[in-house]
């Protein structure tokens, strides 16, 4: 494989990519964790069981899902450089 077919599959690689977080929209997710977060440093958010639960299992599914699912560019190496 020579550099330019690997040049090729990095961007169709890195389109893949932003593809993917247009569709899973990890800083929707961070987002909603952090209201979150402000929520239940409420007292009053505890007083609510049935809401404090529901919001407590969305939270857990959430971080959860982005424990899991981490953006392909945060684990993968960084391609190596090849001179030009």
């Amino acid at each position: 494989m020579d550099n330019y077919e690997y040049s090729e599959l990095l961007k169709a690689l890195s389109n893949k990519i932003s593809n993917i977080a247009s569709i899973i929209k990890p800083d929707e997710i961070k987002a909603r964790l952090d209201e979150i977060a402000s929520l239940e440093s409420d007292p009053a958010f505890w007083s609510d069981v049935e809401t404090s639960a529901k919001i407590g299992k969305e939270k857990s599914k959430k971080l959860t899902f982005t424990n899991t699912k981490q953006p392909a560019a945060q684990r993968c190496p960084p391609p190596p450089s090849f001179p030009q």
